[in-house]
């Protein structure tokens, strides 16, 4: 299916290691943008249980990840805007990890 929205290219810096230390901005979409996480009601966006549990995810990253610091973020209705600090080199890498690695 062919979409009308405009192109966009990545912003990411190609020879970057975005696996060290600093800041960074992110963003979560959902798919097709469909507005899951609530709604806008005037100039109030009031979340819904899928967005308080994704606010709640989001203040939890630094339980799950210790050399992460969450910062500043918004959650929207079809997405979430977000700052996060890696503290130190997480040893990242392009893969996803193996399932066993997660089994207790």
């Amino acid at each position: 299916m062919k979409s009308n929205l405009p192109r966009r290219h990545s912003l990411r810096l190609p020879d970057y290691d975005y696996a060290h230390p600093g800041g960074y901005f992110v963003t979560i979409v959902t798919q097709k943008h469909i507005c899951l996480f609530g709604e806008v009601v005037g100039d109030t966006v009031l979340l819904n249980g899928l967005g308080l549990i994704t606010e709640e995810c989001w203040q939890l990253i630094p339980e799950h990840f210790p050399n992460i610091e969450s910062g500043a973020y918004v959650v929207m209705p079809n997405h979430l805007h977000g700052i996060i600090f890696i503290k130190e080199t997480v040893g990242a890498t392009h893969a996803s990890p193996h399932w066993h690695q997660f089994k207790g």
